[in-house]
C-alpha cells in the first residue's frame, strides 16, 4: 500500500518515530551504558563481527507455535552488543537486523536468498521504531545499574528488566500500527501475532548472555562457540518446528472429530427423519385399505380413500428415488443421457404434479414462460427432477394461502428459472449450508413440512452436472425464498435442428407381454395396458415368459430383470437373438444403478424403467417405442 492511502492516524504514528528518535538516542548516549557496561581484559567485540552477525541473524527466521508472525535471531546479536560494546551498539544492530530482515527472504535453504520489494515509508517506520525501541530499553538498562549488585549477577538482572521492556515495546508498536491499518483493537491484535513471541525473545537473551559469559571468561577463543550457538539455533528452530506440527496435528484431528461428530449427528437426525417420512404415508395408506375393506362407500367416497392411496404412493416413491439417487450421486455413478429439448416442455411435466399440491393448501401459482422455445442440451428426467424439486419445496414451505410465483426465460446464454414463494424462507445462518446434504429449517418434533433433506443438494449436483448453477436468496425467516437456476442454452443446435416437431404415435392394438413373477404387479399392469387399449399377455415365470412371447410375436415385451429360474437378462439376449430388432424390449426392475443399466444395455433392452413405475412414464415410453422413435436404455 503507498503512503498516500494510509489512514492518517497511522501516518501520524510513523512521523512521530521518526520525531522521537533523535531526542531518545541523545539521552541515551549521554548514560554510562552506550559505553561498554563491563570491561573485560580482552576489548570489546570488533565492529564488523557485531555488523556482519546482524545481518546474518536479519535473514534466519522462524515461526512460533500458535501465532501468524515470524522471528529472526537479531534480538540474539542485540543484546550480545549490549553485553560487550554497549547500548550504541546495540540499537546499531538493532536498526541493521530489523532492515535485513524486512528485505531479504530466504528459499528453501537458508542460504538462497531473495530481494523483498517494500515501500520505503515501512523500512523507514520498521528502522526508527527498532532503534526507538532499543534506545528506550538502553535508558531502562542503564537506570538499573544503581539498583542492582556489580557483577554477573546483577548484569544478568539487568538484562531480564531489558528483555522485558524491549519485548513490551516492540511487540506493542506494531501491534499499534497494524490496529490502526486493520481498524481492529490493538489489544486483540497484540494477543493473535505477539503474545507468544516472549518465549522467543528471552531464548536468544539466554543464547547471548552464556555467549557473552564464555567471551569474558575466555576471550576471543570463545568465538569458536559460534558454530555451537548455530546449532543451539537449528535445535530451538527444529524444536519448534515439532511443536507447530504437533499443534497443527492436533487441529486436525480436532477438526476431523468434529467433522465426524457432525455427521453422526446429521446421520441421527435423518434417521429420525425417514422413520417419520415413511410412517405418514404408510398410515394414510393403511387407513384407506381398512376402510375400502370393510365398508359399501359411496363413489366420491371411495375416488377420495383412492386419491390418498395414490398420493402417498407417488410420495414414498420420491423418497424412495431420492435416497437412491443421492446414494448414486455421493458415489459418482450419475449418468446423464442429455437430448436436445425445449425446457417449457420440462416444466410443464413437472408442474403437473404440483399444482394439485397446492391447490390442496390453497396456494396460488403463476406461471410465466417465454414464448420462444428455451432451448437446451440436457437430460429430460433429470431436468425435470430438479424443476419438481424446487416446486415441491416452494408448496411444503409455503403456509396455507401463499403465493407461488414461477418464471422460466432466456437471458443471453442462459436458461433461467426461477421460483419464488412467501413462505417461511430462510435463516441467514442456514442460507450458505441450505444445499448441504441433510440439512433443513425444520427441526421441530412436528416436522409439518417433512422432507428428508436432501432435494437440494440433488438439484445442486444436478445442476452442475448439467454445467449449470444455482442459487438461494432470501431475506430472512417468514420472508420467502426465491431459487434460481441458470441452465446453458442450445439456441444454434436448436436453430440447426429446425422447429419442425413429429408427433409420437402408437398402435392401440400392439400386443404387449408382460413377465412378472409379482402376481399383483402383473395383474394391475394387465389392467393399465387394456385401460390403454393395447392387447396384454401375462406370464409370471422367466420359461413361461420366453415361451409366450415365441408364441405370440408380441411389439413389445415389459420385462422383469429378478425372475425365478430364468433371469430377465437371459431371456431378452435370446429373445434378441430369435427376433432381432423387430420386438421392443422395456426393463421393469427395481435395480437402478448404473451398473445395472449398462447390464441391460448390453443384453439387448431398448429401455430401462425402475419400479415403482410412473404409470403416464410408461405410457409415454410405449407410445414412443410404438411409434418407431429411438428410445435408449435410460
Amino acid at each position: 500500500m503507498l503512503y498516500s492511502k494510509l489512514p492518517i492516524p497511522l501516518k501520524a504514528y510513523i512521523v512521530a518515530h521518526v520525531a522521537l528518535l533523535p531526542a531518545v538516542l541523545w539521552a541515551a548516549s549521554r548514560t554510562a551504558s552506550w559505553q561498554p557496561a563491563v570491561p573485560d581484559p580482552w576489548g570489546t567485540l570488533p565492529a564488523w563481527i557485531l555488523i556482519l552477525s546482524a545481518c546474518v541473524a536479519g535473514t534466519w527466521k522462524f515461526r512460533m507455535p500458535g501465532i501468524s508472525g515470524i522471528q529472526s535471531l537479531v534480538f540474539a546479536v542485540v543484546t550480545l552488543a549490549l553485553l560487550t560494546n554497549g547500548v550504541g551498539a546495540a540499537v546499531a544492530c538493532a536498526a541493521l537486523g530489523v532492515l535485513v530482515t524486512h528485505s531479504v527472504k530466504t528459499g528453501d535453504h537458508w542460504w538462497r536468498l531473495h530481494w523483498r520489494r517494500e515501500p520505503v515509508y515501512r523500512h523507514v517506520f520498521n528502522v526508527s521504531h527498532c532503534a526507538l525501541v532499543c534506545g528506550i530499553s538502553g535508558l531502562a538498562w542503564d537506570a538499573a545499574a544503581g539498583a542492582v549488585p556489580a557483577g554477573v549477577g546483577g548484569t544478568l538482572c539487568r538484562m531480564v528488566l531489558f528483555v522485558g521492556v524491549y519485548f513490551l515495546l516492540n511487540t506493542g508498536g506494531v501491534s499499534v500500527a497494524i490496529a490502526m491499518d486493520r481498524g481492529a483493537p490493538a489489544l486483540e491484535v497484540w494477543r493473535e501475532h505477539c503474545l507468544f513471541t516472549a518465549p522467543g525473545y528471552f531464548a536468544s537473551a539466554v543464547a547471548s548472555s552464556l555467549l557473552w559469559l564464555a567471551y569474558a571468561t575466555a576471550g576471543p577463543g570463545a568465538l569458536i562457540l559460534l558454530p555451537g550457538y548455530y546449532l543451539v539455533f537449528r535445535g530451538f528452530a527444529a524444536y519448534v518446528g515439532a511443536l507447530r506440527h504437533a499443534e497443527e496435528m492436533t487441529e486436525k484431528v480436532q477438526s476431523l472429530y468434529e467433522r465426524e461428530e457432525e455427521a453422526n449427528r446429521r446421520k441421527d437426525e435423518f434417521l429420525a427423519m425417514l422413520a417419520h417420512e415413511l410412517r405418514n404415508p404408510l398410515t394414510a395408506i393403511s387407513n384407506c385399505h381398512y376402510v375400502l375393506a370393510r365398508a359399501e362407500l359411496p363413489g366420491a367416497k371411495a375416488e377420495r380413500n383412492l386419491d390418498i392411496i395414490g398420493r402417498q404412493t407417488r410420495h414414498l416413491k420420491r423418497l424412495v428415488d431420492d435416497l437412491l439417487d443421492v446414494s448414486r450421486i455421493t458415489r459418482g455413478v450419475v449418468e446423464l443421457r442429455p437430448e436436445l429439448l425445449d425446457l417449457r416442455d420440462i416444466l410443464a411435466s413437472a408442474l403437473e404434479p404440483t399444482e394439485p399440491m397446492a391447490r390442496l393448501r390453497g396456494h396460488t401459482i403463476s406461471v410465466e414462460v417465454s414464448d420462444q422455445p428455451v432451448p437446451c442440451h440436457a437430460d429430460p428426467a433429470r431436468t425435470e427432477q430438479i424443476f419438481s424439486n424446487l416446486l415441491a419445496n416452494a408448496v411444503k414451505y409455503t403456509e396455507p394461502g401463499g403465493r407461488i410465483e414461477v418464471s422460466l426465460r432466456s437471458d443471453d446464454d442462459r436458461a433461467v428459472f426461477r421460483v419464488r414463494d412467501t413462505g417461511i424462507g430462510i435463516e441467514a445462518e442456514l442460507l450458505p449450508h441450505v444445499f448441504d446434504l441433510f440439512v433443513q429449517a425444520d427441526r421441530s418434533l412436528a416436522r409439518s413440512q417433512g422432507g428428508l433433506g436432501i432435494g437440494l443438494t440433488l438439484v445442486k449436483t444436478l445442476v452442475g452436472m448439467h454445467g449449470g448453477t444455482v442459487e438461494a436468496q432470501s431475506a430472512g425467516k417468514d420472508l420467502g425464498s426465491e431459487f434460481i437456476v441458470r441452465l446453458p442454452l442450445s439456441t444454434d443446435e436448436w436453430e440447426a435442428a429446425g422447429s419442425g416437431t413429429c408427433e409420437d404415435g402408437e398402435d392401440r392394438g400392439a400386443t404387449v407381454v408382460v413377465v412378472e413373477d409379482n402376481e399383483d404387479a402383473a395383474d394391475t399392469l394387465r389392467e393399465m395396458l387394456d385401460m390403454w387399449g393395447y392387447r396384454p399377455l401375462v406370464a409370471t415365470t422367466g420359461p413361461a415368459g420366453l415361451a409366450l412371447a415365441r408364441k405370440s410375436t408380441p411389439d413389445v415385451v415389459l420385462l422383469d430383470i429378478g425372475l425365478p429360474d430364468m433371469d430377465g437378462y437371459e431371456i431378452a439376449r435370446t429373445l434378441r437373438q430369435e427376433s432381432g430388432s423387430r420386438v421392443r424390449l422395456i426393463a421393469l426392475t427395481g435395480y437402478g444403478r448404473a451398473e445395472d443399466r449398462d447390464s441391460a444395455r448390453s443384453a439387448g433392452f431398448d429401455h430401462h424403467l425402475v419400479k415403482p413405475v410412473n404409470p403416464e412414464e410408461l405410457h409415454s415410453v410405449l407410445r414412443r417405442v410404438l411409434a418407431g422413435h429411438v428410445v435408449h436404455c435410460s
